[in-house]
């Protein structure tokens, strides 16, 4: 366990994100019961486009944390975002007490709070490369993996079972307590805040930075290539697969959806879990043969849930096998980013990592939320396995991963990190 042994920041990074993640999970599955309760007629689609409308900040601000995660020091950009995000939870708990919960107020509170993700996260994930020596990369990566899985998993059976005995107010005050939680260890997070960051050099303005971070991805074929062959197909599948689960729920209990989507979501997070056990077998897959095969798997757990529609208990297997080869996606994105950034950019590359992964995310789920009456649950695993296809042949040709430098870079990287 080297990255816990002897290095004292990871994780304490670690533990604090996990908690972190843990309120925004539970606290995003209280808002879908808002969601579904404001509009009863609809209450799969309005629950679906939640997920959507938090999403779709992060495609219009996500650059613009990204280019401050690589100016200042991140430990406090993430202190004071989710200071701010308790904030607008408190606000929710205020405004519910006193109001009726209406649709519109519902998506505004939920757009606020993907507004200030869109700076959390860019600064969240771009934190890796400074926190652990670059030979363990792949691990650090495979752990705070782990670590969100875990935390999604534990939100969202959190957040179901405070619905299933709380009043959504009631639930709020318990999951906004725990953005501050997880921030208050990042104040004992031990190390220079400029070492936080590559340089002290600090660029003359934004909209030079905005510059330089999207020639770096342009010039940067490795970059460019995991970007568009494996972000875009990877959110856009899961945006379908959440929208699917969200008409599920609205199917099934249109009075709380929110408690439905937290248990069909949480198989989806154990099936990633536990795609932790496969990391040795994996890592034997030369990309771009990994990263396809990963897609293929998804596709075929589509393939399933379209095929064998069946009861809960099914459905639940079929999510499970899905969410192991999603986890293996997710993984695969984060580390090449990581592995192919220089460390100048690396906070810019996974902010358009963020932006467009938002984009796909946004259009996919967005898209059937807000057309829920026109959709079901088959159309969506059969959309969704039509994009993890596409993704795997694509995949599966991208030439510039076969470079024998490229090629020699990730071995290398793997060798030394695997145990």
């Amino acid at each position: 366990m080297p990255l816990f042994f002897g290095n004292h920041r990871f994780p304490i990074y670690l533990v604090s994100q996990f908690l972190a993640l843990v309120g925004d999970r539970a606290t995003t599955l209280v808002f879908a019961t808002l969601a579904g309760l404001a509009a009863p007629d609809n209450a799969g689609g309005a629950t679906s486009l939640v997920a959507a409308v938090q999403i779709i900040p992060l495609f219009l601000f996500a650059y613009a944390g990204g280019a401050l995660s690589d100016t200042l020091p991140r430990k406090w950009i993430m202190i004071v975002v989710d200071l701010v995000r308790l904030a607008a939870v408190l606000l929710a708990i205020a405004t519910a007490q006193t109001h009726t919960p209406s649709l519109r107020g519902v998506y505004v509170l939920v757009f606020s709070l993907g507004v200030l993700s869109a700076f959390f996260n860019p600064a969240k994930r771009s934190y890796i490369p400074f926190l652990v020596d670059r030979t363990q990369l792949v691990l650090a990566n495979w752990y705070v993996a782990v670590s969100e899985i875990i935390a999604m998993g534990s939100g969202l059976a959190l957040g179901a079972w405070l619905l299933g005995n709380l009043t959504p107010s009631e639930c709020l005050y318990i999951t906004g307590s725990l953005f501050f939680c997880g921030q208050v260890l990042l104040w004992f997070l031990p190390g220079k805040a400029s070492a936080d960051n590559p340089s002290d050099e600090k660029t003359p303005s934004l909209l030079v930075q905005f510059r330089e971070g999207w020639r770096h991805v342009r010039e940067n074929h490795a970059v460019f290539a995991v970007l568009i062959r494996l972000t875009l197909p990877y959110y856009f599948g899961v945006g379908v697969i959440y929208a699917g689960i969200g008409l599920v729920a609205g199917q099934i209990a249109p009075d709380n959806t929110g408690k439905i989507v937290g248990d069909l979501l949480f198989w989806l997070a154990t099936g990633a879990l536990a795609s932790f056990a496969l990391r040795k077998v994996w890592q034997h897959f030369a990309e771009p043969l990994g990263a396809s095969l990963s897609a293929l798997g998804c596709a075929l757990g589509c393939f399933l849930m379209w095929l064998f529609p069946g009861d809960i208990v099914l459905m639940h297997a079929k999510l499970f096998l899905c969410g192991v080869f999603v986890g293996l996606m997710y993984v695969r994105t984060n580390y090449l980013l990581h592995l192919f950034a220089a460390p100048a950019f690396v906070g810019r590359v996974m902010s358009v990592n963020e932006l467009l992964g938002s984009f796909c995310f946004a259009v996919s789920a967005g898209g059937i939320g807000a057309a829920g009456i026109y959709f079901t649950p088959t159309t969506c695993w059969i959309g969704a396995m039509a994009v993890f296809l596409f993704a795997a042949l694509a995949l599966k040709s991208t030439a510039i991963l076969k470079h024998p430098d490229n090629v020699a870079r990730i071995s290398s990287t793997l060798d030394s990190s695997m145990p």
